[in-house]
This record gives structure tokens, C-alpha cells and sequence, in this order.
């Protein structure tokens, strides 16, 4: 995990100032590799395990995956499988300041630089006609293939590669849908738009290949022992 100073950090969704607590955060998204320790432990598997979609790019069935990032999964088996790691979802204020770099509040992790397959795994397409690129392969890539898209703390893949969930609901009630930040090897329509504001609501049932996880934990002297990331 990577230790995020806290802050205070304004958040695009009400304009409102946030103090944040320092706190640690995963460097890499969850891997299918990780996962696979909580589902051996006896939780679900993803929900692609069950009711795959063939036209979904579902890292779970897929061969030497261990090093994709999991995705295929809801908002309840996102939390959970922080909770079993000693860990939670961070808030959508925490991932926002986090992939901004802080006080530094950059446009995209790496600086302001328009993104492209040279900085992170996203889908170049302007329609969703022209199908999922994710920069030639049309599914994830490895956690931390594109060094280009790393905070200046060092966290990785936080524009690209699958979009994650964060703990913070669209209203106070906790039946409300989640907001999920980032962008993946899908989505590409947002690149003109600062990190931050990636992103978007679903119920926390939905599911799809564009949408993964990555785990947060309140500061402490040092990050958990349980090793959950690559």
C-alpha cells in the first residue's frame, strides 16, 4: 500500500470542501490473483463466474491472468473483499485526491498531458460503436503496465485499466447507488475531463468488465501484513 497524506481537497460532485485524513491506499488494483485468495477462503467468485457475458472481457475466466486487475464484480463484492484484507473502500474524495496528486491537483495522475496508449490502458474510440480498444487488446492489461500512469506517491493505473469503486453514495441513504472513479480499457469519452470527474452512479448490484476495485485503509504506522495486491 501507498501512504496519502491528508488534506483539504475541493470535490467535483458538490463543490463542497473536504478534510481528508491521511490514510493508505492499494498501489496497484486488486488482481485476479488476490481475489482468487478471498474466494478460496469461501466467498463468492465474481458474478462472470455464474452468468458470463460473451461479450464481455471478464479477467476471471481468462488464462494467466494473475496479474489482470479483477473485474466482473458488484459493489458488494468489492467491499467485501476489502473488509476480508483489513481494509475498506476509500471515499470518492480520498480516490480523487489521490489520482490528482494531492496538492498538486493535476488534471490526469501523470501531469496534464492529453492521455494516450503511451501514458495508460484506455479505449481511444469516440463512439461506443467503435468497440472497446483498450489500446489493442480489448480487455485489461497487467496491473502497473503503464508506468506513465502513476501518482506522484506512486499508485498506479488510476486513469486506465478498469474503473474502481468507492464507498461514497450519490445521497445519504445507504440504498443509494455508488459512485465508481477512473476510466478503463473501455471508456475513453471522458479524456478531456480532469481525472477526478471519471467516472459515474450505478446500483451497487450492477456489474460489468470496465469496473474493478482498489482498497483503502485509515493511517496506521505501517500498511497491513496480508499481502492482496501484486
Amino acid at each position: 500500500m501507498v501512504f496519502i497524506a491528508g488534506g483539504d481537497t475541493i470535490y467535483t460532485e458538490d463543490r463542497k470542501t473536504y478534510h481528508l485524513e491521511p490514510f493508505w491506499l492499494d498501489r496497484t488494483e486488486v488482481t485476479v490473483a488476490a481475489f482468487r485468495k478471498f474466494v478460496d477462503a469461501g466467498y463468492s467468485p465474481p458474478l462472470s463466474a455464474t452468468g458470463q457475458r460473451a461479450e464481455l472481457a471478464c479477467t476471471w475466466q481468462m488464462t494467466d491472468a494473475d496479474d489482470l486487475p479483477i473485474n466482473c464484480i458488484d459493489w458488494h463484492q468489492a467491499e467485501a473483499y476489502c473488509l476480508w484484507a483489513g481494509k475498506r473502500l476509500p471515499t470518492a474524495q480520498e480516490w480523487g485526491w489521490a489520482a490528482r496528486g494531492r496538492e498538486a491537483q493535476r488534471k490526469f495522475p501523470w501531469g496534464d498531458a492529453k492521455p494516450s496508449c503511451d501514458l495508460a490502458v484506455l479505449d481511444l474510440g469516440q463512439r461506443r460503436e467503435d468497440g472497446r480498444t483498450g489500446c489493442g487488446r480489448k480487455r485489461p492489461w497487467p496491473v502497473g503496465s503503464k508506468p506513465g500512469d502513476t501518482t506522484p506517491d506512486g499508485v498506479v493505473d488510476m486513469f486506465g485499466n478498469v474503473a474502481e469503486a468507492t464507498s461514497t453514495g450519490n445521497t445519504a441513504n445507504e440504498n443509494s447507488t455508488r459512485i465508481a472513479r477512473g476510466s478503463s480499457f473501455a471508456t475513453g469519452h471522458w479524456a478531456d475531463m480532469a481525472i477526478d470527474e471519471h467516472g459515474g452512479y450505478a446500483p451497487r448490484e450492477a456489474w460489468s468488465d470496465n469496473g474493478g476495485v482498489r482498497c483503502a485503509k485509515d493511517a496506521g504506522p505501517k500498511p497491513p501484513c496480508r499481502s492482496t495486491g501484486k
